[in-house]
């Protein structure tokens, strides 16, 4: 999962973002001398039980949640994390931080970067995400993991309609089949591909930051086998033109790496607020990013993916114990038929080592925009579990899909470093694929779920 800077940025404090990074000093730290790793990082782990809607989709989507009989769920997600920094006589100070997944996966390397710091700001150089999620701020969350700005887990995804790739109600399904995902709410197009950031330092409150990413297909340039659409694999403009790519590859990398859209070029700004006003304490961001197209999946798409460009806000107000604010997300996706609009607010109190509170997110992934068509064909899959749509003409337009969660819950925070959670969870979903009323209800579905878990760091 994507994590924030450790001890960086200037947001961590109100736990806002998913995964939420754990501001800690490196395990070893040296002056002047070579660069050493220490070791850090965290294990999660939650109970999950959920019911939801009965009954089948729409006949050739699948069925709706309660059809899963499996009402009980173990989460869970853990990263040992190498940190470190040396600081030299000048003033300089260099670190590193190489973020591993404790569990066999398909990005096994979350993050990996170097940075370098002094009075005049900080440079970070490798993967990592880009300014804006950085320095991002946003609605309160009780449990950042499930209702942050980036949440590790959702126990929603889709509905029933042929866009959101089958039966979505299983809780280990997790957001939505298009874009950043429909429960994401900050600007972050680029992801954790390489990058180039530079985060300034704090002036009259104010904190300033820029990336730039020469592609959006992460570790395009690590050297690995397969690599995804790297520098040396030049593309036509509007297309990847599959017919360039065998099974045995091209140019060393095996198979079409083009599966889906890519931007290159992508540029990142954002402005980050930090500052006490008497009893009140005030956080506030503003994000943006900017891709330029570069390739997409078949050339039968072409015309249906333009630049991608993402916009996002947020503020947090702290006053006696009390934390309130909200943030909003326009994402087009590159292109307005994946149009996604995404808000929420929270509000949460704290008590000595127990901290209350809720959030309610909205989000509208607008499929329908753009006058994009297609007809509703369903590809093969083992129960409704792989549902493809062939683009053409003459079809009803694509669906438009609606996500309403409300959190509420309480942490206590047991020793440094360990705290106990707890919350209830509610997911609305709908989407209008048909337009019909019989099919608004065959795609409206509800989940519902106590979680309980524990975050440990180490």
């Amino acid at each position: 999962m994507r994590k924030i800077l450790l001890a960086s940025t200037a947001l961590v404090g109100a736990g806002l973002l998913a995964g939420e990074a754990f501001a800690q000093a490196p395990a070893i730290s040296s002056t002047g001398g070579p660069l050493r790793l220490g070791v850090g990082g965290y294990f999660q782990a939650y109970g999950v039980l959920f019911s939801g809607s009965e009954g089948p989709g729409t006949g050739v989507t699948g069925d709706k949640p309660e059809s899963h009989k499996q009402k009980f769920d173990i989460k869970r997600e853990a990263e040992v994390w190498f940190t470190g920094e040396t600081k030299f006589d000048n003033g300089l100070i260099v670190g590193a931080q190489v973020e591993l997944e404790a569990e066999t996966c398909a990005d096994q390397i979350d993050e990996s970067y170097l940075w370098f710091a002094g009075t005049w700001g900080r440079v970070l150089i490798g993967s990592t995400n880009s300014a804006p999620y950085k320095l991002a701020v946003g609605a309160p969350a009780i449990d950042a993991n499930f209702d942050g700005q980036d949440p590790n887990y959702g126990l929603k995804r889709g509905s029933s309609s042929p866009n959101s790739s089958g039966v979505t109600g299983h809780p280990r399904l997790i957001g939505s089949a298009a874009g950043q995902g429909i429960e994401q709410r900050v600007v972050d197009i680029s992801a954790d591909s390489e990058k180039i950031t530079y985060l300034s330092p704090r002036i009259a409150n104010l904190r300033f930051g820029v990336s730039y990413t020469p592609t959006n297909t992460e570790e395009a340039s690590s050297g690995q086998a397969g690599a995804k659409l790297g520098s040396g694999f030049p593309s036509p403009s509007n297309s990847c033109n599959p017919a360039n790519f065998t099974a045995t590859g091209v140019g060393g990398v095996v198979g079409n790496p083009c599966t889906f859209p890519a931007w290159n070029n992508l540029v990142a700004v954002a402005v980050n607020h930090e500052g006490t006003y008497g009893p009140v304490f005030l956080q506030a961001y503003g994000g943006y990013e900017h891709g330029s197209l570069v390739s997409i999946p078949a050339s039968s798409l072409i015309g249906q993916f333009n630049d991608r460009q993402s916009y996002g806000a947020g503020f947090d107000v702290g006053i006696a114990g009390f934390h309130v604010g909200a943030d909003y997300l326009i994402d087009d996706n590159g292109g307005h038929a994946e149009l996604q609009r995404t808000w929420a607010t929270g509000l949460t109190y704290t008590m000595g080592p127990l901290t209350v509170g809720g959030s309610y997110m909205y989000s509208y992934l607008n499929r329908a925009a753009g006058g994009v068509t297609a007809p509703l064909t369903q590809a093969a899959g083992a129960q409704g579990n792989s549902i493809g749509i062939v683009a053409g003409t003459g079809g009803a337009a694509l669906a438009a899909e609606r996500l309403q969660r409300f959190v509420i819950g309480a942490r206590y925070d047991v020793a440094p470093g360990i705290d106990l959670r707890a919350s209830y969870q509610y997911y609305g979903f709908h989407d209008n694929t048909l337009n019909t009323t019989a099919d608004k209800q065959a795609h409206t579905d509800y989940l519902s779920a106590i979680v309980f878990g524990t975050i440990v760091r180490f």
